[in-house]
């Protein structure tokens, strides 16, 4: 599963679904009662899947901060300043960084949100009946 922004909109929550309320690892109910065996009556437990944003994993101040660091290891007090760029450069930076992650490492693990108990219906488990 993999959740994705355009316009530096707010991700959009995934449905998942877990028998112990620990593992969210399927995707839809009628995945978790054919991986399941689920009966009519089974409490179960739905959830949003909140797939964390790139800027959450690295962003440009973590990067600007360890050009600082290295500067001043390598040239002590005259690498202090470094770098020192322009906001426009920053900006530039944090959507490119957004951009690579999104296209080259999207986040596969998401954290839950909003867990609710659900009990397997005979509507539910119906459609495997047949």
């Amino acid at each position: 599963m993999n959740a994705q922004t355009e316009n530096n909109a707010a991700p959009t929550a995934e449905e998942c679904w877990s028998v112990d309320e620990e593992n969210f690892n399927a995707r839809t109910l009628d995945d978790l009662i054919g991986n399941h065996d689920l009966e009519v009556g089974a409490v179960v437990f739905r959830a949003e899947a909140m797939h964390p944003e790139p800027k959450e994993l690295i962003d440009v101040d973590d990067i600007i901060e360890t050009m600082g660091e290295r500067a001043y290891d390598i040239a002590g007090e005259y690498g202090e300043d470094y770098p020192d760029v322009s906001t426009n450069a920053v900006q530039e930076l944090s959507e490119f960084l957004a951009g690579w992650i999104t296209k080259h490492a999207p986040p596969t693990f998401y954290t839950v949100k909003n867990v609710q108990r659900y009990t397997v219906t005979e509507a539910d488990v119906a459609p495997r009946a047949e």
